[in-house]
């Protein structure tokens, strides 16, 4: 059996995705879920941004529930999605 190492932190998954500005798009995503206004968070300088240095866990598959009020098809509007990812499937 193969097994596949997941990155444990911001830097090694920026290596793994091979996306080396990774941490500075972290950081403006962060600062566009605590913002208030609708200023661009891309203006606002890194050094003003959060910044996350924890570990991170990576998952091949997921669940999340959700109320969708628009959608009344689920219960109440609640939904229960799964998401499957294969590192292998090309």
């Amino acid at each position: 059996i193969t097994e596949c190492m997941h990155a444990r932190n911001t830097r090694d998954l920026a290596i793994k995705l091979n996306i080396p500005q990774f941490h500075n798009i972290l950081q403006h995503f962060l600062q566009l879920q605590l913002q208030h206004d609708d200023c661009n968070p891309e203006d606002v300088p890194l050094d003003k941004c959060p910044f996350y240095d924890r570990p991170v866990h990576v998952s091949n598959s997921m669940s999340s529930t959700f109320y969708a009020p628009s959608d009344v098809s689920g219960c109440h509007g609640m939904h229960c999605e799964h998401i499957h990812c294969s590192p292998t499937w090309r």
